[in-house]
């Protein structure tokens, strides 16, 4: 056991390390949380360098990237295999470092994306938290031959937080953001209902023959189902049969594709960019009321006919407050959950 100056020294290295571990299994968990959004983000750098090619690798290459975070923070945190986790850790620091110098220097119009979408830096405050991490990391690693030893029941606690990172990302690909920083977010009003608001997002619809049609969703309980890509046969039949159920809970079912792929039932046109933000799932439901966004479900998760009617005879603020609420305690509960784990166990 060591005693003194140096295990001051030792704790003092242990606790830069494991500020970077949080700063690394946030990041990740933002970015998993939203798998849409960071390949929007994973688009936006192939773009800047010119890799437009790549686009549709997009997606896969952000939930690497966010796992690979996450997964580094796990181990940072819980103090698990420290040598090869400290260079697992610097080189990613070093390649983030790099990476924000370049935006901080050509400072072209895109967003850095460090914490998906939840926080939003400039390219020079991403370049000063990736330094102020480089700094953390020399303070952690820097001619630290003997980073100490681990206690077995850490590998335990590190592969809760691992697996629970695997089910979180499997649940969001799945399902819908559990916190929406979105323009799009549940309480929103759209600008066709509040034309007085600048800053009230838009969702424009137009018919196939290219009448403007915002109005459809103005006024009254209406139940939108989105599809920002092509859907299989199989789901676009699915989507036609909750148009049906919607109706006959007294609904206003609004159907919107970004592209006019079929011709069978009456649906409207809108923007991709703006309907993947609109609902991160494709195939997605978005109930609104009077022009706000109530709630939101994904296609897998999509309203039964029965809980159709259950949320039609509610009131819309009790839907709005009780499905916004519960997203956020899941998040919340999974957070806190987690780091109890890391830091406890």
């Amino acid at each position: 056991m060591t005693f003194g100056p140096n295990r001051h020294r030792f704790s003092l290295r242990r606790f830069c390390a494991w500020l970077i571990g949080l700063v690394f299994l946030f990041s990740g968990v933002f970015k998993l949380m939203d798998p849409v959004g960071t390949a929007y983000i994973v688009q936006a750098y192939f773009h800047f360098f010119h890799l437009s090619f790549l686009d549709g690798i997009a997606r896969g290459v952000g939930i690497l990237l966010s796992l690979t975070e996450g997964i580094v923070g796990v181990a940072l945190v819980t103090g698990i295999q420290r040598k090869i986790t400290a260079i697992a850790a610097s080189i990613l620091i070093g390649f983030f470092l790099l990476l924000t110098l370049i935006l901080w220097i050509a400072n072209p119009e895109m967003d850095c994306g460090c914490f998906g979408e939840a926080f939003h830096l400039t390219h020079a405050q991403s370049f000063y938290k990736n330094g102020i991490l480089a700094l953390l990391g020399a303070a952690a690693w820097a001619g630290n031959r003997k980073m100490g030893g681990t206690r077995r029941y850490k590998y335990v606690s590190a592969g809760i937080g691992v697996v629970s990172l695997l089910v979180f990302c499997v649940l969001a690909n799945i399902g819908l953001p559990l916190m929406d920083f979105t323009d799009y977010k549940p309480g929103e009003r759209l600008r066709v209902s509040d034309e007085f608001s600048a800053a009230a997002p838009e969702l424009p619809l137009r018919t196939r023959d290219g009448v403007e049609a915002d109005e459809m969703v103005a006024f009254g309980p209406v139940m939108t189902l989105s599809f920002y890509d092509r859907p299989s046969a199989r789901k676009w039949e699915a989507a036609k049969r909750f148009v049906s159920e919607a109706d006959a809970a007294g609904f206003q079912p609004v159907l919107i594709c970004a592209e006019p792929w079929f011709d069978d039932v009456p649906y409207f046109l809108s923007d991709r960019k703006i309907l993947s933000t609109y609902n991160r799932s494709n195939g997605g439901v978005s109930y609104l009321y009077d022009g706000e966004i109530v709630a939101k479900w994904s296609r897998t998760f999509r309203p039964s006919a029965s809980a159709l009617q259950e949320i039609a005879a509610q009131d819309y603020v009790e839907t709005r407050i009780g499905t916004t609420a519960s997203r956020e305690r899941h998040f919340e509960g999974f957070l806190l959950g987690l780091l109890a784990v890391l830091m406890l166990l």
